[in-house]
């Protein structure tokens, strides 16, 4: 396999962060968070209908409201509007990431050098992977990845690591 050159740009950082962060917001356990914030509305507000004639209560249900959205908000507000931007900060700050870097995968594994170094990583010792149109994330762990825009990437290329990826039963 020819070595694939990588030079990130800011660009390939913020739509990184936006399918780790799109990922985020769709995973079963920060679904399940969100449809317990609203059981807990849903029940609040039967409570509370239940236990008044209605007077008075439209303040209550807007707080339980408030209560149970602006948490919400705020996570799918921070992914998705803070994310972009602190992906522009760390990639201004982090030079590792603009430096240029050859990957090539074989059937052992994910190889990489760049000026600080090499690596083989065994394909089994990814954690999973995630694409869009935009990008692949290669996760060595929950939270940390390599980033491979596929606008460098031949369509030969991108088909011979996604068979990779899946035979080696790596979560996608």
């Amino acid at each position: 396999m020819h070595p694939v050159t990588v030079a990130l740009t800011e660009d390939d950082a913020v739509a990184a962060q936006r399918l780790y962060g799109t990922s985020f917001l769709l995973r079963r356990s920060t679904l399940l968070r969100f449809g317990a914030m609203w059981l807990f509305l849903l029940i609040a507000l039967i409570a509370i209908s239940l236990g008044t004639d209605g007077a008075g209560t439209i303040p209550f249900i807007g707080i339980i409201i408030l209560i149970a959205v602006l948490p919400i908000c705020i996570i799918v507000g921070i992914t998705l509007i803070q994310g972009p931007r602190a992906a522009r900060q760390a990639f201004a700050a982090q030079k590792t990431l603009r430096a240029p870097v050859d990957y090539s995968w074989s059937p052992e594994g994910l190889s990489f050098s760049s000026e600080y170094g090499e690596n083989l990583v065994p394909w089994a010792h990814l954690h999973s992977w995630l694409e869009n149109d935009k990008i692949i994330l290669l996760f060595e762990g929950p939270r940390i990845y390599r980033m491979l825009p596929k606008r460098l990437l031949s369509a030969d290329q991108l088909v011979q690591l996604r068979e990779y990826l899946a035979s080696s039963g790596i979560a996608h």
